[in-house]
């Protein structure tokens, strides 16, 4: 008589990954994590995501290090260093608030510890100039905080960022200057809010030498000066915006001679032409069928 096996299919849930700190260099390094300019305790690493420790083993050789800790901030307002980084090319990835809630982190979390704060990963991994690979990081709060990932990622070398920012509610420089001087970055997050904050994306993509495509944003609520200088100095080329209103200065500030901006009808006329708080000269118009 045969034997019938049930087997069991588990769905892989990615958010249910801890943040980690990932080998690019085939020859491991040391891992540097700054702890000071936030609250953060009970730090634990772990190379398989199971036994954790609170020693830290570095980074091994073409492997992981995953981490874990209590937090309701890692950082504070112009904390210009990165809080956690290799000293060899490294990629990071898993899911930030593993970083926030320890132990007791499922991967379910969709909300910062505490709403009422600001600074919380400001800096993060700011002129960390070996970090080359983020696209596999998860942010997956849907609530921003004030400066929540202000300069998050200047200044460093990737060619990935995170593939989503999922928040609804954006609160004041929230993403300001999130990816300033990636100058290796090809593609950005795809932006899920539709209502903006004072100064949101201000600086987010300034002087991405290596991007072309911008954001596509619909924006159904607007907020004083929340794309100011957004691609300032950059490579970017080609966006799209769905908006019924206007009001924002120097968008494209030293924007490429040629270009295009897709917009929805009820934009055109309201956005301003041959100027680079709107639709720079040189650039191209084209009007989206609704």
């Amino acid at each position: 008589m045969l034997k019938r096996y049930i087997v069991k299919r588990y769905k892989y849930n990615p958010y249910a990954v801890p943040f980690y700190v990932e080998d690019l260099s085939g020859q491991g390094g040391t891992l540097t994590v700054d702890a000071s300019q936030g609250d953060a305790t009970n730090i634990e690493y772990s190379t398989d995501a199971k036994t954790w420790s609170s020693t830290n083993p570095g980074v091994p050789v073409n492997g992981r290090v995953y981490m874990r800790a209590n937090a309701t901030k890692w950082s504070r307002y112009f904390s210009i260093s990165a809080k956690i980084q290799s000293s060899r090319t490294f990629a990071i990835g898993g899911n930030l608030m593993s970083l926030m809630y320890g132990s007791a982190f499922t991967g379910n979390e969709t909300e910062f510890p505490d709403l009422t704060g600001d600074n919380i990963f400001y800096g993060m991994f700011m002129r960390c100039s070996n970090l080359v690979d983020a696209g596999d990081l998860l942010l997956p709060a849907m609530t921003m905080v004030p400066n929540a990932y202000f300069n998050m990622f200047a200044t460093t070398n990737i060619v990935n960022c995170p593939k989503l920012l999922p928040a609804t509610t954006l609160a004041t420089r929230c993403y300001e200057q999130m990816l300033k001087e990636c100058r290796s970055l090809t593609n950005p997050p795809v932006i899920a809010a539709t209502v903006l904050a004072p100064n949101c994306f201000n600086y987010m993509f300034e002087r991405d030498s290596s991007l072309h495509n911008g954001v596509s944003l619909t924006i159904t609520q607007g907020a004083s000066n929340a794309l100011d200088y957004m691609y300032s100095e950059s490579a970017v080329n080609s966006i799209t915006v769905n908006a019924t209103t206007w009001g924002y200065n120097q968008w494209l500030y030293r924007s490429p001679a040629t270009g295009t901006v897709y917009i929805n009808p009820a934009l055109d006329g309201v956005i301003p032409e041959n100027s680079t708080s709107g639709i720079p000269s040189g650039w191209s118009k084209v009007i989206l069928n609704q």
